[in-house]
């Protein structure tokens, strides 16, 4: 399997960045279809550095603990990078493109666009206007999000 991803930087920290996925040269669709298995940025047990080697394809463990005397579960995620593909054995390669994205241009534009519409929003005396600027905000916060997101293994993009 080959993936081809591009790195998009989405702040002026060093771990202000997202991974977006290019190209994906499957292997088998057992490992894009598997609820085991993930592409992340994730921190990996055994791991003590955080570089571009860190978005990998991951084995995803799911631990639930119910806390003693509350009504609340915590679910804590454990991943551990894989080379191979546990189904049909052949290499994984990840290969992060040299060009990097500056996105934080984008990500500006969008929070002013959400400020000015959220301004709106709480100005305005009409119900349906209302409805609409808040339409508009939870979009603008779709699209902000989008961009801090890595890209996983979905179905819509594979």
């Amino acid at each position: 399997m080959k993936i081809k991803v591009e790195k998009w930087i989405t702040g002026e920290y060093e771990n202000d960045i997202s991974y977006k996925i290019k190209s994906i040269e499957k292997c088998c669709y057992k490992l894009i279809n598997s609820n085991n298995i993930s592409i992340n940025s994730e921190y990996c047990e055994g791991d003590n550095s955080y570089d571009d080697n860190s978005y990998s394809v991951k084995l995803v463990r799911k631990e639930e603990e119910q806390e003693p005397y509350e009504n609340y579960t915590n679910t804590c995620y454990y991943y551990e990078k894989i080379d191979y593909c546990p189904f049909c054995g052949k290499k994984i390669e990840v290969e992060i493109s040299d060009k990097v994205v500056d996105k934080q241009e984008d990500l500006n534009q969008l929070e002013i666009e959400r400020q000015e519409t959220w301004d709106k929003c709480r100005k305005t005396d009409s119900k349906t206007k209302e409805h609409e600027f808040q339409q508009q905000v939870y979009e603008l916060d779709n699209k902000m999000n989008s961009i801090h997101t890595n890209d996983d293994f979905t179905k819509e993009e594979v």
